[in-house]
């Protein structure tokens, strides 16, 4: 089976197309730390995860990062250059040795003129990460350095026996660019969650950072409350309580 059936997009084509649409492209292998995509360069491709894991950042000139999301095997990142001629709005970090197809955007256009479904999947995954974004942003906005810090562990987290627990170690400084807040803003911030014991540090992985396990009936949830993966846009989904009164993380 193609690795392209388990990419969103590429469901409703027919059992054969994926394969031919993946023969049509190019495997790429990079270790940790690779730079896949750099921000303000020309793009005329799009690549699909097939293992490991990237980190999504914009900077500004100052080379100060803002964190997007993370993505994992079958998500897919570059699409924007599939719809016009702009520059990469992005820079693609891989978080782990990680391996891609790239897809150049002649042979996904021809595979979306012979199937207008898939080429709604990408318009309403397109609008999905826009909504994900724009929520992301509404709470960071109103949260205070807890949420925020709360916020940035939910990001990489996922359940595990009934507690929800980070699956890649965060330092402090990687906590502080997920949110857009000082170093020694988060750092105590981050101090401040452990006393109140609504985050605990786990045993360190033995590289830099740490693993987190976060309390959701003590953690300050501010507008924030819950995250969850996306597998079907490929994204990080933000959802916000409708009475930030009550706030409060859910399963």
């Amino acid at each position: 089976m193609s690795a392209l059936h388990n990419v969103s997009i590429f469901q409703s084509l027919t059992e054969e197309d994926p394969a031919l649409l993946e023969s049509h492209g190019r495997r790429r292998r990079y270790d940790k730390n690779f730079i896949v995509v750099q921000e303000g360069d020309e793009g005329s491709s799009m690549f699909v995860i097939l293992t490991g894991r990237v980190s999504v950042y914009t900077a500004n000139a100052d080379g100060k990062r803002l964190w997007l999301r993370d993505m994992v095997a079958g998500d897919y990142f570059g699409e924007y250059a599939l719809l016009d001629d702009s520059p990469r709005s992005a820079t693609i970090h891989t978080a782990e040795p990680s391996e891609f197809l790239e897809i150049s955007r002649d042979a996904v256009l021809q595979t979306f003129a012979q199937s207008p479904d898939a080429a709604f999947g990408l318009i309403q995954d397109l609008v999905g990460r826009i909504r994900d974004l724009t929520l992301r942003a509404k709470a960071l906005a109103l949260a205070n350095s807890g949420a925020k810090v709360v916020f940035a562990l939910l990001s990489v987290s996922v359940r595990e026996d009934g507690v929800l627990v980070t699956e890649v170690p965060l330092t402090v400084e990687q906590i502080a660019e997920r949110v857009g807040v000082q170093r020694e803003t988060a750092s105590r911030a981050l101090t401040t969650l452990k006393r109140k014991r609504c985050v605990t540090e786990r045993a360190r992985s033995g590289q830099a950072g740490a693993y987190f396990e976060i309390d959701p009936e003590r953690a300050p949830a501010s507008r924030i409350s819950w995250l969850t993966k996306n597998r079907k846009c490929g994204s990080t989904r933000l959802q916000t309580a409708p009475d930030s009164s009550s706030a409060r993380f859910s399963p």
